[in-house]
């Protein structure tokens, strides 16, 4: 059964998200929540995308346009949409039409471990924290490069738009610099 989904109340529930086939709406997107939960939405994964990226309020083009660069990357790469929610793009399946899609997203944080398949035409799995399994197209090589990928995009992410953090205590402080002491944030912008 299809269902509407809160993307600015339970972004932080998504492990994973992927194109599927319902046998009663065609192709949707299935949701995968942390609680091993899956839920389909009546809309294609990009769509899905795009809801997340205005959650905060992100220009989705211009951020690909970024890391694509960034990343030295070309179509798909791992979009950092907070720091909490890093999308690794991954093909997921053989559409019947090529407009249908073949790439889902995995949450880099909701990466448990991952690891050789060969079953059908899956080359790779990937178990997520809520030990659901994802089985991808791609090769071992390109799964690891994928996810080297995302962690570059969150440092990048931080240096561009987070606070960074400080020792405590600093030994000297140099004249004329100001110092900021950090006391109480939340713990993504303490990595």
């Amino acid at each position: 059964m299809l269902q509407h989904f809160n993307y600015e109340d339970r972004w932080r529930e998504i492990s994973c998200y992927v194109p599927v086939y319902d046998k009663e709406y065609g192709n949707c997107t299935e949701i995968w929540l942390d609680s091993a939960e899956k839920i389909k939405v009546p809309v294609k994964v990009d769509n899905v995308t795009k809801h997340l990226a205005q959650v905060f309020s992100l220009d989705l083009s211009g951020l690909k346009k970024r890391y694509r660069r960034i990343l030295k990357k070309g179509k798909l790469v791992p979009l950092p949409l907070h720091p909490e929610l890093v999308i690794v793009p991954l093909k997921v399946r053989n559409p019947i039409i090529r407009d249908d899609g073949a790439i889902g997203y995995a949450i880099s944080n909701r990466v448990a471990a991952y690891d050789v398949l060969r079953q059908e035409e899956y080359l790779s799995k990937i178990t997520l924290t809520n030990s659901l399994t994802l089985k991808t197209y791609h090769t071992l090589d390109t799964v690891e490069d994928r996810l080297l990928a995302a962690d570059k995009a969150l440092k990048n992410y931080r240096h561009l738009y987070l606070i960074k953090t400080t020792p405590d205590k600093p030994s000297k402080l140099e004249e004329g610099k100001v110092f900021y002491l950090v006391t109480d944030c939340p713990d993504f912008f303490k990595k």
